[in-house]
């Protein structure tokens, strides 16, 4: 319920900011379409990722009298523990998941700001996991309990999504380029006509 509450606040932010952009920077169709979609996914990604908390007291002091799972630090660690314990099913899905879970950033980041080189967008996969991290174990600090783990091992496939996802955009470059050309091409000969019968008499 709190995760939605401060999903509910955080719209019209996200909606003001969008007007603003759009005001400034005048997108074209595809920036504005790919810009509403980051703001979407951003809202569902501070969802998934931070929500959701464990605010009730009562449950507090029953999570706080239990063992706090532990935080990973070291790569592959995690994975490792989880192959050890769980189906390979679940640890597949885990991979999977924490893998698509930054691949749209990595698409429309270099579509909305023109972003270039994959070490660029890298390096933001692997800020914007961090930063979603940190944010966990900050919670997790101030609630008294870790209700997500800080894992480096999230950090790795998150960033590595986020890779995934430019690749995706550079392979799909040339078919938006010839679509938008085409729409041009077509666009063209009716305004043409339009100007001469403007003219004519």
């Amino acid at each position: 319920m709190l995760g939605g509450t401060i999903l509910v606040v955080a719209l019209p932010m996200v909606a003001i900011f969008l007007l603003i952009w759009v005001k400034k920077a005048r997108p074209s169709k595809l920036r504005l379409l790919s810009g509403i979609a980051l703001a979407v996914y951003a809202l569902l990604l501070l969802n998934v990722t931070l929500f959701p908390l464990p605010v009730q007291s009562a449950l507090l002091r029953d999570l706080r009298l239990s063992d706090s799972p532990d935080n990973n630090l070291i790569p592959v660690k995690g994975l490792i523990s989880m192959a050890e314990r769980e189906s390979w099913a679940v640890l597949i899905r885990q991979i999977i998941g924490n893998i698509l879970l930054l691949l749209p950033l990595g698409y429309l980041v270099p579509v909305i700001w023109n972003v270039k080189g994959v070490h660029r967008l890298a390096f933001i996969a692997f800020g914007v996991s961090l930063l979603v991290e940190m944010a966990q174990l900050v919670i997790s600090q101030a609630i008294g309990y870790t209700y997500k783990i800080f894992d480096v091992d999230d950090i790795i496939l998150n960033t590595f999504g986020g890779i995934m996802g430019y690749i995706l955009y550079v392979a799909l470059v040339p078919l938006i380029r010839v679509s938008e050309m085409d729409g041009m091409q077509h666009s063209s000969p009716s305004e043409g006509r339009s100007a001469s019968g403007s003219a004519a008499p």
